[in-house]
């Protein structure tokens, strides 16, 4: 037992020694003096403790290792607060408030769970991230919400706060204008989320926004649909929306048109060649669409599905979830 710690220790100085010796070196060839020279002065202290294990001197062994091992115990003190001088550290937040360090007794507020005292204080010093995150500890979603729009305002590079923000608006405040606004922000750059900002908008009884984001939508796919004719199924949807029966019908004839070329080198198509009929008998009532949605169904159910879907409970949702079109 008494050599297999002999050669723990032993083994354990080597490493630090030289791990110690190698970063202090390092730290003077790099002319940082004041890294670099105390952290030779604790390689020579460990090398020390290499010497007197390998002789098991065990007086001088146990000063040494207890010094390394307070120096520990006081590097570990340090990383846990190291933006706190050691006076700091024993003092209260309001002690620090009183000596003018706001960031420091926020800081303080913040390791202690008191996290409102602490955004309070970060938004008095303009940190609003900070405040944003404190807020979000106790649930404030009034405050994280705005935090958030505001930095996604001020920042350049602000994308991921107004997304924050918009879901919080959205979805925990049920504040659906301030989240409609938020979205038409991202839909400048991203048009899908025109079409959801619209339906934010209708929530709140503002027709007149809503119709403007769909008409924003509408140019958008309209765009889109130019490079690729999935989209016309958009347009149509969007022209329907807008009250404009005949060119959401001529849409999704366009759509249609587009899925049956597709569906001559891939037979998953089918299914939206029959869904862009159904939609079109919805928007009509005309049943000529109705027979052909079906007749493009029946097709996808013997050269698709039956082909390359085993599952017959899988069958059977694809088939309702087509079907539903036409309901």
């Amino acid at each position: 037992m008494l050599i297999l710690l002999k050669i723990i220790l032993f083994l354990g100085y080597l490493l630090l020694t030289s791990i110690l010796l190698f970063i202090g070196a390092l730290g003077i060839w790099a002319k940082n003096f004041k890294l670099g020279l105390p952290i030779l002065g604790f390689g020579i202290i460990s090398g020390y403790g290499v010497y007197v294990t390998y002789m098991w001197y065990t007086q001088p062994l146990l000063f040494v290792t207890i010094f390394f091992m307070v120096v520990a115990a006081l590097f570990l003190f340090y990383i846990m607060e190291p933006n706190l001088t050691f006076k700091e550290r024993f003092l209260s937040p309001e002690q620090l408030l009183k000596e003018g360090k706001k960031k420091k007794a926020a800081y303080k507020y913040q390791k202690i769970g008191k996290y409102e005292e602490a955004a309070k204080l970060y938004e008095e010093m303009d940190m609003p991230e900070s405040a944003m995150w404190a807020y979000e500890e106790v649930r404030n979603w009034d405050k994280v919400a705005s935090l958030a729009e505001f930095i996604g305002k001020r920042e350049e590079d602000g994308d991921y706060y107004i997304r924050k923000a918009r879901e919080i608006y959205k979805d925990k405040l049920s504040n659906y204008r301030k989240a409609a606004e938020l979205t038409e922000i991202i839909a400048r750059d991203e048009g899908w989320y025109w079409r959801e900002a619209a339906e934010l908008y209708e929530k709140v009884g503002d027709i007149e926004k809503a119709r403007k984001c769909l008409e924003a939508s509408l140019e958008y796919y309209k765009e889109e649909a130019k490079e690729d004719g999935v989209f016309y199924d958009d347009v149509a949807e969007d022209y329907k929306r807008l009250g404009d029966k005949e060119k959401a019908k001529e849409a999704y004839i366009e759509y249609i048109e587009y899925c049956k070329e597709q569906s001559e080198e891939d037979k998953g198509w089918l299914r939206h060649v029959a869904e862009g009929y159904y939609s079109l008998y919805k928007l009509t009532g005309d049943d000529s669409y109705l027979k052909e949605g079906d007749k493009y169904l029946e097709r996808y159910k013997v050269e698709y599905v039956d082909e390359n879907i085993k599952d017959e409970e899988y069958k059977k949702e694809l088939i309702a979830e087509i079907e539903s079109y036409k309901k």
